[in-house]
């Protein structure tokens, strides 16, 4: 996510919807470096609740492999 340099309305509920349809297969999904207006905005909308927001890939190997 470190290109993306914007999300809407539309991107978060896009986000929502991939959330509920991993965890209704029982799958995860995470994000790895948002932008910081983007991860604001993320944070805004409790995106983080629902998707894990990581700063670097050791995390995101790290925090998948606490939660399973």
């Amino acid at each position: 996510m470190a290109d993306v340099r914007f999300v809407d309305s539309s991107g978060l509920g896009l986000l929502a919807l991939v959330s509920q349809n991993f965890k209704l297969a029982q799958g995860r999904i995470s994000m790895l470096r948002p932008q910081s207006y983007v991860r604001e905005i993320l944070g805004l909308a409790n995106i983080p609740k629902l998707i894990p927001v990581f700063d670097n890939e050791q995390e995101a190997v790290t925090g998948r492999a606490e939660a399973a």
